[in-house]
């Protein structure tokens, strides 16, 4: 079994690793906002690729993130469900002191990137509106209404 500062050594390269992360993850949405502001649809689509990359890599780092919070849990005798990075600070001691300040990066980073998403959120909902009353506008300029469903499915098959 490995010795609790070799883990904390593991879980400060883990919080590290994740730092790097929410940077590109940032750097990606802000890319994604100036994409939606200037209606830039081809560059919004790899945007959008280079995300779920992004995010398909979030798997492997939340793995080693349960790796190691059950190697901790082993060893101090706890649910690893039950440990945060706050209480394996504190358990640390004078050990977890770099991963407190790591910890505190972290949680910045995660709310920067919360914002971000919201801002790109309300944006998006913004154009949505803008193109709905248009399509309404140009539907009334034809003659017919505005809001009502017309054209259905219909199952060539039957």
């Amino acid at each position: 079994m490995k010795s609790i500062q070799s883990l904390i050594n593991g879980l400060e390269a883990w919080v590290q690793e994740e730092l790097l992360a929410r940077r590109k993850l940032l750097a990606l949405l802000g890319r994604q906002e100036e994409c939606v502001k200037h209606a830039r649809g081809g560059e919004l689509a790899a945007i959008v690729g280079e995300l779920d990359l992004e995010l398909a890599a979030q798997t492997r780092r939340d793995d080693k993130r349960a790796r190691l919070f059950a190697a901790l849990g082993q060893a101090w005798g706890v649910a690893p469900e039950t440990l945060t990075l706050t209480s394996i600070v504190e358990r640390a001691a004078p050990a977890g002191a770099r991963l407190a300040q790591l910890r505190d990066e972290l949680a910045e980073a995660s709310a920067t990137v919360a914002r971000k998403n919201r801002r790109i959120s309300a944006l998006l909902n913004a154009h949505h509106k803008i193109v709905e009353e248009l399509l309404g506008a140009l539907i009334a300029i034809q003659g017919g209404t505005p809001g009502l469903q017309q054209g259905a499915l219909v199952d060539a098959r039957a």
